[in-house]
This record gives structure tokens, C-alpha cells and sequence, in this order.
């Protein structure tokens, strides 16, 4: 495989054998000549292939190079480009794996947490180090580990609303709707995914099993991974999103809102290879009534303003974490003076 430099001289090499009409033998055997000096192209050319370059590589010329005699070399101007796209790499940079961490730890994240996590990581910007959403994946995890260790567990939404949607839902293939990130963990070998065929979650680490096992037909109802998340004092990270959750909904059936109710859906679900017929509650809202739709927007500003919420910068996102205890008893507090404070209408219908 080539290396960066190589790869910049085989570039120029070619540029020159398809616009200078110079043999590409001589080309390839005179890499330091002066290429403007011995006329392979003139002043017009020239312009071209600065501009070729600038394309091709990302970058963009500065006077000071164009007077370096490096730059009438193929050799000269490979060390050149090499330099200025090492620099572009580097600047591009949004953040790096010690700034995840870094922000982790300020936001209260600390050894033996059980972390829910809503993500949206392509937000935070550019990531050293990473080529690839697997690479991202991996570094994310990696540092949320380094903070949580191993009595930790993280846990995502693999929510797939099967039964909602009429569709067969197969513990092992069905995506969820939550994300690249999530979707990683629901992949990763390491990872455990609840049966619940409407809002299953996927978790890692010490508690995942009994975070995922025998999921009750209520989703927010007695004895589901929100009581359970709850009970041991979970916490609500979210990545470029507010403080809002999944979470609210299973405060929301516990106090009993009147503008939500249990509403069964039934399906097919394939477990382990072994097809079986099912059903789920989710608690819902009338769709005929917009009003009643769920907006957290006064939820984030009490939290805000009481200062419940931890919030840090990341790159060019944030991180916003809010415990699961503190979401429940601002919920109680505030719906016993308006019955409204976590949806879109002044009153409910």
C-alpha cells in the first residue's frame, strides 16, 4: 500500500504525462528538475495545474510557497502538499477522544453509572482520529468505558415501533429508529437487546441483562427498564439533543396525565429463530388532537433554570445530562401547577 507521499508524487507524475507532452519515462527519471525552467509547461499551464492541485488535494496555495524552489520540483512540491494537507487534517479537527472524555466527566459522569443515552454524534462535528462511523463508534465507546468503567452500563434506544407499524419484528435484524450510535451498540457483539417489539433497548456492561430481560407488555408500566432504570438512579446523557427523553413518557404514565392513555398493539415477533405472536401498550396521545403531542421546551427551561441539567460543550455540538430522579420530581412538581408542561398546548384537551 502507498504512503501519503507516494501517493501525492504518483499523482503529479500523472498530471504531467496526460498535460505536458513529456515522455512519462523521462518524467518519472527527473523528479527534481525544474519543470517550469525546462519547459514541460508554460505560464498558462502552470496556472492549470496549480489550480488542479488545489482541487484534487483540498488545499490552497499561500505567495510564500509559490516562491519556495521546492515548488518547481516534482519531488519539491510532493514534500509541499504532503505538508499543507497534514496541516488540513489537523485544523479540520472539530475535537478529540480526550475531549469526549473531558466533557463526560464535567457533566457528572463518574465510575458505577448506568447511562441512557439519546445521540445525534455526527452533530459534534469532525473527530480526530476517526475515518469511519465504525472508528467513531469505537472511540465514543471506548471513553464512555474509561468514565463508567466496568460497573458501568450503557443504554440506548433500539426503539423500532414494529407492532405500532404492523411489522414483524425480529430481536436479532429489526434496526431501531435511534441513530448510528445506537444502531452500533444494538450490533455490537457485546451488547444485550430487550424483546420489547415497540421500544426495546440495547445495553452494555455490568447491568445490561437486568436491564433487558423479561420486559413487561406495558412499556411504561410496572416492572419496564424505565422503573428499573429509575431505581437505580440512572442518568439521562443526551448527545445534541435538550434534556427531553423517552424517560418523560414513563414519568408521565406514572402520574397519570390525562391527555395519555394505554393503547395495545399486537404483532408477530421473531426471538432466536422462533417465531411467536404477541402484544405491547404504548401510552399514547389522540393523534386528533396536535395539542396534546409532546414539547419539552418548558421541561429544559425549569431544569435549566433550577439547575438540574449539566450541560458541556463537544466540538461543535453539546452534551446535556439531567438525573432520572430529578426528571421525575420536577415532572411531579410542575404538573400539580400546570397540566400542560410537557406538551404543545396551553391547556389539555
Amino acid at each position: 500500500m502507498l504512503n501519503t507521499y507516494d501517493k501525492i508524487k504518483n499523482w503529479l507524475i500523472n498530471w504531467f504525462i496526460g498535460n505536458s507532452g513529456i515522455e512519462d519515462k523521462k518524467i518519472k527519471r527527473n523528479l527534481n528538475a525544474n519543470y517550469l525552467e525546462d519547459g514541460w509547461i508554460d505560464s498558462l499551464e502552470f496556472i492549470k495545474f496549480v489550480s488542479d492541485i488545489e482541487e484534487y488535494f483540498g488545499i490552497t496555495f499561500s505567495n510564500d510557497e509559490f516562491q519556495n524552489r521546492e515548488f518547481s520540483t516534482i519531488d519539491g512540491l510532493t514534500n509541499v502538499i504532503k505538508l499543507r494537507t497534514m496541516e488540513n487534517k489537523i485544523n479540520k479537527y472539530h475535537y478529540a477522544k480526550e475531549d469526549i472524555y473531558r466533557s463526560l466527566r464535567k457533566i457528572g459522569l463518574k465510575v458505577g453509572d448506568c447511562v441512557f443515552v439519546h445521540s445525534n454524534i455526527g452533530f459534534f462535528g469532525i473527530l480526530k482520529e476517526a475515518e469511519s462511523p465504525e472508528d467513531y463508534y469505537r472511540i465514543f465507546k471506548d471513553v464512555i468505558f474509561e468514565v463508567i468503567g466496568k460497573e458501568g452500563t450503557l443504554i440506548v434506544p433500539t426503539f423500532s415501533y414494529s407492532y405500532c407499524h404492523n411489522e414483524i419484528f425480529v430481536l436479532e435484524d429489526t434496526p431501531g429508529m435511534g441513530g448510528i450510535f445506537a444502531e452500533m451498540v444494538r450490533c455490537d457483539p457485546e451488547s444485550t437487546r430487550s424483546i420489547d417489539a415497540n421500544f426495546s433497548i440495547a445495553a452494555i456492561g455490568k447491568r445490561a441483562k437486568y436491564f433487558t430481560k423479561y420486559p413487561p407488555e406495558n412499556s411504561f408500566g410496572k416492572n419496564c427498564f424505565w422503573e428499573r432504570f429509575l431505581g437505580l438512579k440512572g442518568k439521562l446523557v443526551n448527545f445534541n439533543f435538550d434534556a427531553g427523553s423517552t424517560f418523560i413518557h414513563y414519568v408521565e404514565k406514572q402520574l397519570g396525565v390525562p391527555y395519555r392513555y394505554d393503547k395495545v398493539f399486537f404483532g408477530t415477533s421473531v426471538i432466536n429463530g422462533q417465531k411467536k405472536s404477541g402484544k405491547f401498550y404504548h401510552f399514547v396521545y389522540d393523534l386528533n388532537k396536535p395539542s396534546n403531542g409532546p414539547d419539552f421546551t418548558k421541561f429544559y427551561k425549569k431544569a435549566k433554570e433550577l439547575n438540574l441539567v449539566n450541560i458541556e460543550n463537544l466540538g461543535k455540538g453539546q452534551i446535556v445530562s439531567i438525573t432520572a430522579e430529578d426528571t421525575f420530581k420536577l415532572i411531579r412538581s410542575e404538573l400539580k401547577i400546570n397540566s400542560a408542561f410537557l406538551i404543545k398546548g396551553d391547556g389539555v384537551i
